[in-house]
């Protein structure tokens, strides 16, 4: 579980055309070290540091939920890519003609070894 001690803010300080203002990013060192998300503009450094947690939130829900919602749906994407990274590596091995395959595209004959 995530501890407070993993979440780190920084937080800004700036003056805008209305006044003051801050904005604070977030990172999860422990977890993702190259992450950050960075939060709206807010009128105090607590509501800055809400504001880039809530954005934060969401992008690690919609990450982990998936794209349509469904927690399954990155995992079994990542597994279709390998699946489709092996059968592309498995489309060039020659086949024997005993087995009766068609071998498209692999520089013989359909039915056929290549040379």
């Amino acid at each position: 579980p995530v501890t407070k001690s993993d979440v780190v803010y920084e937080t800004q300080d700036l003056a805008t055309s209305q006044g003051v203002g801050f904005q604070a990013t977030v990172s999860l060192p422990t977890y993702r070290p190259a992450a950050s998300w960075k939060g709206e503009l807010a009128q105090s450094r607590k509501a800055a540091e809400k504001s880039a947690a809530k954005i934060a939130m969401a992008a690690l829900v919609t990450e982990a939920v998936g794209r349509d919602g469904d927690p399954d749906v990155q995992a079994k994407e990542e597994r279709e890519d390998e699946a489709g990274d092996l059968s592309e590596e498995v489309s060039f091995l020659p086949l024997p003609a005993s087995w009766g395959l068609r071998q498209e595209g692999v520089g013989g004959a359909a039915g056929t070894e290549p040379s």
